[in-house]
């Protein structure tokens, strides 16, 4: 009901204001006349008109300020809601602008040109999108990213199929549940990178550096994998991934010469590399016990980290 009355009253012109006073004006003059003749007994209109005059004068005086008030509280309402709606508008446009910048630099990013790519990468880190998420699930299959400074850079999700990153630095990058099958990660900086449910099968990281056992054990698939040595991954670390796909392909996962086929390496890498884990697996857990023994001056957390230093 308030709402109702209030549109319209704003919807009131100055024409219908102006009649609507006229009216009233006509409409009290009639009455005062008809009481003044009933009660002062036919008294002279001249004697009315000058009584009616002095009211007249001082109500449209009152009236008219009223007005003109009123009018300027609205005048200035209307006009402080549209610079409100015009800087909305403005702002929208503005963060339209923003995204549509973000969105072009990304699928830059994912150019098969390595200058291209690399540029949009060191557009993006300068209006911090590198790191804010706005990387997470990007399409970037087959980009040419090699040498792209993406140190700590939230690829979360990203389709990384056949990328190239060959000498990118990666360093505290995120990569989880990151699809890099065939990705070449040749000479790669992958020092304390989150590599959690990343899909790493046939990826080649001959020489990359930084990367450790830890980091590996985390990752979802690594069948086909070149290991920073050179060599082909061997299945030591027994990744979840790796085991399912295996069981799809008719593998038997508690047979060493099956699961040695599927990971295409001879029965004896494979062995070999089963019995590296355990034992690196039992050397963690003896550091760990030694080193909560004895103090050492190192935490829990830097002697892992000299152990994911050393390459696999």
């Amino acid at each position: 009901m308030r709402k109702t009355i209030s549109q319209r009253a704003e919807n009131i012109s100055n024409r219908d204001v102006l009649l609507i006073l006229s009216g009233f004006a006509l409409g009290t003059s009639a009455g005062s006349l008809a009481t003044h003749q009933m009660l002062d007994g036919g008294g002279t209109f001249l004697a009315w008109l000058n009584s009616w005059l002095q009211n007249v004068s001082t109500e449209m005086f009152g009236g008219f300020v009223t007005f003109v008030l009123i009018e300027v509280l609205i005048v200035s309402r209307r006009e402080r809601e549209a610079r409100e709606r015009e800087a909305m508008r403005k702002e929208a446009e503005r963060l339209r602008g923003i995204e549509e910048q973000k969105r072009t630099l990304i699928r830059q990013m994912g150019s098969t040109l390595n200058d291209r790519a690399v540029q949009a990468v060191e557009d993006l880190r300068a209006h911090g999108w590198i790191e804010d998420g706005s990387l997470r699930g990007a399409k970037l299959s087959r980009a040419h990213l090699a040498r792209a400074p993406l140190q700590r850079a939230d690829l979360e999700d990203a389709q990384l199929f056949g990328t190239e990153l060959q000498g990118a630095s990666l360093y505290q990058a995120s990569l989880v549940n990151a699809r890099m099958a065939a990705a070449d990660l040749r000479r790669a900086k992958l020092g304390r990178a989150d590599l959690r449910g990343a899909s790493m099968e046939g990826v080649n990281m001959a020489g990359a550096s930084g990367v450790g056992h830890r980091q590996l054990r985390v990752a979802l698939r690594l069948k086909g994998a070149t290991m920073t040595d050179g060599a082909r991954y061997d299945g030591r670390y027994n990744l979840l991934g790796d085991a399912r796909h295996a069981r799809k392909q008719g593998h038997d996962h508690e047979s060493p010469m099956s699961m040695a086929e599927y990971y295409g390496v001879a029965l004896e890498v494979y062995l070999h590399g089963q019995a590296q884990e355990q034992k690196q697996a039992s050397g963690t857990r003896s550091s760990k016990s030694v080193g909560n023994e004895e103090g050492g001056g190192k935490t829990e957390s830097d002697r892992e980290q000299e152990q994911d230093d050393q390459d696999p």
